[in-house]
């Protein structure tokens, strides 16, 4: 019972909304129809325009003509209108007239192809002497004997104020056809031009047309008897000067645009069938009622189809609710709502993680996103893989994950969380080492949202994001404080930078022997508008860890080249200034060419600018690494190697990496008087001779340093022994 008059309500629904669809179809059938004929009409009347002018241009044309020469005749006694005529020749073949001639005040008529007559009963004639210029309707030549169609221009001679004579030209009407015969519709467009009595001026050679006709309401009536009404409507509208159109028929159904030309009494009629005119219309409202139909058979389909599967589909909804598409497990929605239940019904120790791959996105860019996708999955399937019972795992987005653990302790958790690392970097068929980053929050409050644990475990996840050697963290207040602040110094560089708060700083370097400046290291100094410096230790870590180091890089870069430039035009001698370069920037950016464009830009020889990069950066892809400084070298780039012996690197790495200086880090330095320590410096600074490495002693402050360094003929001394770091106007008179 229920169903059924569930049924009804559905049924009752269907019509009501079917004739709606009707009504609506109809509605809008009609009013298309009405705008399409409008739309054919405009056509009709546009092209009904374009004719007008052409036969307005080509009537008014010839009539100016005929004036000019009437008036250059004027000035002249017409002793011998013969010979007068006979000389029109010319004008009548250059402007296509059969031919031109002069009526003398009694009808005798002289030709410029020296036909005699006399053309005294002609109107054209009467309206001449009279002092009105005009064209004639059609007539037949009598001065040829082929007795062929013309239309007259003619124009009164006038000497004074008395009429002599009138000077007239025969056009053929042929030609008249010819200039009004624009192809229109597909060539089944055509014109006629009557006068207002109906009486036909120039008819059409159309194949469609009305064959000999001599009057166009006399030709409507005998085409059919159903053309009374509209032959009678023409009539009416061509005495009253109207324009306007009608439809008829002759053999088919047409269209007739009518427009007065303003020449005479004439006007012009635009044919064309309504089938070739509304070709356009026709086809759009086919094409509307086919649309209309399939859309209401669909709509009915779907009805049909709503009403058998919304069972199916609710279930369908709330599995893709809670389904991640990629992976196919559970997605953030789900994990959600599972672990919430999970920590009101589990009282051990749980942790929530959150784990995403670094620089992901340049996986997708090397590989393809499919390529991207497929790891994706065999990571999930390496996740889902490391939880245990009661434990839940979920694809959040992108490349992030998240998981809620057992643990006893951490030192455990930790282990577990080792092992899926250790799976993650043995993935087959990977041309990309994966690094995954792993926050972590240890619960501690239940009744918190899964969302604010979630982001716990997301600051620390961003402590350890883009190292290269720490996977995880754990949360602490500690870590917030530092994500806040790095925040701040992300969003303080943009403004710095375009209010010019960076700037470099110059410590010079010195020749141990001469003590004649050789060099410096440009150095970046954040000075804030209030005056305050931002110490480099505060903002260089950020930046190393988010990216922005390679934009404070080319400003380093780019500041030092206009610096110099500026320099060398003053008439400066310059020294090598050495820029430093970052890890993110040799490894993660095309930096080269780009740098290369700077150079060029400022016209300065790459020895100038020698390229610093710190010593870890050899710990990583070591022959990556070769090739850029090859690259470098190439170009003519100087390679300096910053903070030797405090990273990774070993003897052996150094004699096959083509650096061209090392710098000596501080470290060493601060040990001089220690006798271990000497040995150091001395083996060092052997080494790099017997490999023809020039040698730089950083943070040089005492004289029992210097002269250590400079008995053991170390090549140069930076450091606050010779000098600060200091900005450019102090640094210029340093330079000669």
């Amino acid at each position: 019972m229920k169903e059924s008059s569930m049924m009804k309500r559905i049924l009752f629904f269907i019509i009501v909304l079917s004739f709606g669809l009707f009504s609506s179809l109809y509605i809008y059938s009609q009013a298309l129809h009405n705008n399409l004929e409008n739309e054919v009409l405009s056509s009709l009347q546009e092209v009904s325009g374009q004719s007008v002018e052409i036969l307005r241009k080509e009537i008014l044309g010839e009539i100016n003509l005929l004036d000019g020469i009437a008036n250059e005749i004027s000035d002249k006694k017409l002793e011998n209108p013969k010979k007068l005529a006979k000389s029109f020749q010319k004008v009548s073949d250059k402007y296509q007239f059969k031919r031109m001639g002069i009526i003398l005040t009694d009808g005798t008529v002289y030709t410029s192809d020296q036909k005699v007559g006399n053309l005294a009963d002609r109107e054209y004639f009467k309206s001449g002497l009279e002092g009105i210029s005009s064209i004639s309707e059609t007539l037949t030549d009598r001065l040829d004997s082929t007795k062929e169609k013309i239309n007259i221009y003619s124009t009164p001679i006038v000497r004074g104020k008395k009429v002599e004579a009138v000077l007239y030209a025969a056009y053929r009407t042929d030609d008249f056809k010819k200039a009004l015969s624009i192809s229109t519709y597909y060539g089944k467009g055509y014109t006629y031009v009557v006068k207002r009595n109906g009486n036909v001026v120039v008819d059409s050679d159309n194949h469609n047309s009305f064959k000999d006709m001599s009057n166009i309401f006399k030709a409507l009536r005998k085409a059919s008897a159903e053309n009374k009404n509209c032959s009678d409507q023409l009539k009416k509208a061509l005495k009253n000067q109207e324009k306007g159109h009608i439809e008829f028929l002759n053999g088919e159904r047409k269209y007739m645009y009518y427009v007065p030309t303003e020449i005479n009494d004439w006007y012009l009629l635009t044919v064309v069938p309504t089938e070739v005119a509304n070709t356009k219309a026709m086809a759009i409202m086919k094409l509307t009622y086919v649309q209309s139909g399939i859309i209401l058979a669909l709509f009915l389909a779907l009805l049909i189809y709503i009403v058998r599967s919304e069972k199916k589909k609710q279930v369908k909804l709330m599995e893709i609710a809670y389904t991640d598409s990629m992976t196919g497990g559970d997605n953030y929605r789900a994990f959600c709502l599972k672990a919430e239940k999970a920590l009101e019904k589990e009282t051990g120790k749980m942790a929530v993680l959150c784990m995403d791959i670094d620089r992901f996105k340049l996986v997708n860019e090397l590989f393809g996103f499919k390529t991207g996708d497929e790891i994706i999955r065999l990571i999930w399937h390496i996740w889902r893989g490391m939880m245990q019972d009661g434990e839940l795992a979920a694809h959040r987005e992108a490349d992030r994950f998240v998981g809620l653990m057992h643990y006893h302790s951490e030192k455990e958790l930790l282990r577990r969380l080792d092992q899926f690392i250790t799976h993650i970097q043995r993935m087959k068929n990977m041309n990309y080492k994966i690094k995954p980053s792993i926050g972590i929050y240890l619960v501690t409050d239940r009744s918190m949202a899964i969302d604010a644990m979630s982001d716990m475990a997301l600051i620390a996840q961003a402590t350890v994001k883009n190292q290269l050697h720490n996977y995880y963290a754990f949360y602490n207040e500690e870590l917030k404080k530092r994500i806040i602040h790095n925040k701040e110094m992300e969003d303080r560089m943009e403004t710095a930078l375009a209010q010019h708060e960076f700037c470099a700083y110059y410590q010079p370097k010195y020749d141990t022997e001469t003590k004649k400046i050789v060099g410096a290291e440009a150095l970046v100094r954040w000075i804030g508008k209030d005056g305050k410096i931002v110490p480099p230790s505060d903002f260089i870590p950020v930046f190393e860890e988010n990216g922005l180091i390679v934009v404070l890089d080319e400003f380093m870069f780019r500041e030092v080249c206009r610096q110099q430039r500026q320099w060398i035009d003053e008439g400066r001698e310059v020294v090598p200034v050495s820029v430093n370069l970052s890890r993110y920037n040799i490894f993660y950016s095309a930096f080269v060419q780009k740098y290369q464009n700077i150079l060029e830009e400022y016209k300065i020889p790459p020895e100038l600018v020698p390229l610093e990069i710190t010593e870890s950066v050899m710990s990583e892809d070591q022959e990556l690494l070769k090739n850029i400084i090859d690259e470098l070298h190439e170009i003519g780039f100087s390679v300096l190697m910053d903070d030797f012996g405090t990273g990774y690197s070993s003897m052996t790495m150094l004699s096959s990496m083509p650096i061209d200086v090392l710098k000596l880090d501080k470290s060493f330095v601060d040990d001089i008087g220690d006798n271990r320590g000497e040995k150091i410096i001395r083996s060092i600074i052997e080494l790099s001779r017997s490999l023809g490495i020039h040698l730089t002693a950083e943070g040089v402050e005492t004289e029992q340093q210097y002269e250590f360094l400079k008995k053991l003929q170390c090549d140069d001394i930076q450091g606050y022994y010779f000098a600060r770091p200091m900005p450019g106007d102090e640094f210029e008179p340093l330079l000669k």
